[in-house]
């Protein structure tokens, strides 16, 4: 979680809701025993989420956490979803701008990478000309915006994802160089830890000892009052 809250951007937020595009209604998943039975002639549904997608009921199967999911609408079953479908509803949403680059992501790179590989592939990225710079990437199985960056926000994944849990996907392609780097790095702040300590300590101990010496070569001071001859009188 980054400490700097960065602008919220409003063109994500529209295209997040156009890609739902519509509020929920349980009379649009009547045939959901219908739809659940077919899905399970495949592969045995762990979870079932039931969604809308550009404004069309559609129900997403997970049969397993390694498998992509099954995405089951009036059409019949669509896995990976048409990357033409998409994009026109993130053009219609994204208005009055336009999307000014889009591609298939087949493998991670630095926007889009997970070291748990929890993110899946294929992946549509859309770069848009809004102020904020955004850019986007869809997960083809599901619809929905697996990453999201503005240009403030591209700028805190390198200063604090990148160099504060260092987060860069090219030491993660090539363990164990990643492991090798973050253990120099933990033990130089062990070694200047335990240097301050050090340093602190021997300083405790010189104004310490500079202190009892002091009071050492001080001369105790006599309270009682001298006596004084007495005069004679002639």
């Amino acid at each position: 979680m980054s400490p700097i809250r960065w602008p919220e951007n409003a063109v994500e937020q529209t295209i997040e809701k156009n890609l739902i595009g519509a509020k929920w209604n349980g009379d649009n998943f009547v045939s959901l025993g219908s739809v659940l039975a077919q899905i399970q002639k495949n592969s045995p549904v762990r979870e079932l989420m039931l969604t809308y997608l550009g404004g069309k009921p559609a129900c997403i199967a997970v049969t397993s956490p390694s498998e992509a999911p099954i995405l089951w609408g009036r059409s019949g079953m669509q896995t990976p979803l048409d990357e033409q479908f998409l994009k026109s509803i993130v053009g219609q949403a994204a208005r009055p701008y336009s999307i000014i680059e889009s591609r298939l992501v087949t493998r991670y790179e630095s926007y889009y990478f997970d070291p748990k590989n929890r993110l899946r592939l294929p992946a549509l990225f859309l770069r848009l000309n809004d102020p904020q710079q955004s850019i986007l990437y869809l997960d083809l199985y599901t619809g929905r915006v697996a990453r999201s960056y503005s240009r403030w926000e591209r700028l805190d994944r390198w200063l604090y994802e990148g160099l504060h849990d260092f987060d860069i996907p090219w030491f993660y392609l090539h363990r164990p160089l990643w492991d090798i780097v973050v253990i120099f790095g933990l033990s130089g702040g062990v070694w200047l830890s335990t240097t301050g300590i050090i340093i602190a300590w021997r300083r405790v101990r010189v104004v310490t000892s500079t202190s009892r010496d002091k009071q050492q070569n001080v001369a105790p001071v006599d309270s009682k009052v001298p006596d004084f001859p007495t005069a004679t009188r002639f």
